[in-house]
């Protein structure tokens, strides 16, 4: 998978820029403040769809504007595939594109772009709370698992709906289908993420050793 150019307009201190990258390495130099991480970041948000720096797209936008641009081009073997994002601070709005096709499900976007990002503040998947790790792995393996991301979403959807129930003082007897439909979800996550970290956790013992 490699990117071979990256557009970036009005995103964080970029007005309107390409840059290409080489096939092999590519090292960016500059002051501090210049603007390097945020190449980085742009390609980080085009592979999650969210940053790894700030929570929401507000603090993305360059200053005075509003609203941000990112495309590339990305080679995975003999394939060249384009993808967009655009977030608008008006409408409160972002939109994916791939293909020149509006995305409609992230579970067929994950994968596009695969990037990892080592960040200082990744400190937090070990001294921050239990719900940052949980996020951190569903976010991995919702990338090669479109399943995964799918039963999430739905998890989601039916704690919502209980949560209002909760606030409504609803009979208990109110709870019964969705409880048993959130019980069904939970045993599948439970079954993905079990099945990851049987393959993975060798891998994690060697590596901290």
């Amino acid at each position: 998978m490699i990117v071979k150019e990256c557009l970036l307009k009005n995103f964080r201190n970029y007005e309107d820029i390409v840059f290409k990258f080489s096939e092999q390495e590519t090292i960016f130099c500059g002051s501090n403040g210049s603007g390097k991480t945020n190449i980085l970041e742009a390609l980080y948000v085009l592979s999650g769809i969210k940053s790894f720096r700030v929570s929401g797209d507000e603090a993305l936008v360059r200053w005075g504007q509003d609203s941000y641009y990112i495309s590339a081009q990305v080679q995975t073997e003999q394939i060249l595939s384009k993808l967009e994002i655009g977030y608008s601070l008006r409408d409160k709005k972002k939109k994916v594109k791939k293909d020149d096709t509006e995305v409609n499900s992230l579970g067929s976007y994950f994968g596009s772009l695969i990037c990892v990002a080592l960040y200082p503040g990744d400190i937090q998947l070990i001294e921050g709370a239990p719900e940052l790790r949980r996020k951190y792995f569903d976010r991995i393996i919702s990338t090669i698992d479109h399943d995964y991301l799918a039963t999430i979403n739905e998890m989601r959807k039916i704690l919502k709906i209980r949560s209002a129930l909760l606030k409504q003082n609803k009979s208990r007897e109110s709870f019964y289908h969705w409880d048993q439909l959130l019980a069904e979800k939970f045993v599948i996550v439970t079954e993905k993420r079990k099945s990851f970290f049987s393959e993975y956790i060798p891998l994690f013992h060697y590596l901290y050793q």
